[in-house]
């Protein structure tokens, strides 16, 4: 039984330094090196698909207040509040009850990588959209 709680509380205590440690690597300014968004739409009779990559399109702040902001000329909002574990970064926007999930496929000091999808339904279709940021400070 001594060795079932050991082992609980040091995977307790592995998880919990892991998402302080990525929360460590996010703070900062991070220049966007390249943004990628791809889009399907699908309608009954057809399917629309679009691939864009942009790079060196601006910045992401993280502030260790968890707070942060976009400077990204496209993006209709600018500032957020942010929260992480270790598998995600949740942004807020503009005191929204809906949270965006960025996946971090990559975390290192000097670069992350994050992932995020979005699907829609319109009276049209189904409208899916997945964005990958590569990050480098």
């Amino acid at each position: 039984m001594k060795y079932i709680l050991l082992l609980t509380a040091s995977l307790i205590l592995l998880s919990c330094s892991k998402s302080k440690k990525i929360e460590k690597n996010v703070i900062g300014t991070w220049n966007v090196s390249e943004f990628y968004n791809s889009m399907q739409i699908t309608t009954q009779t057809s399917t629309y698909f679009s691939d864009t990559t942009v790079y060196n399109i601006g910045s992401l702040t993280f502030k260790n207040d968890g707070t942060g902001k976009f400077d990204i000329p496209f993006l209709n909002t600018n500032s957020f509040k942010w929260t992480n574990d270790k598998e995600n970064i949740y942004l807020e926007f503009n005191s929204s009850t809906q949270l965006d999930t960025l996946e971090i496929i990559e975390s290192s000091k000097n670069k992350l990588i994050l992932h995020s999808t979005d699907i829609g339904y319109t009276s049209s279709g189904i409208e899916k959209y997945q964005y990958k940021y590569t990050l480098i400070k």
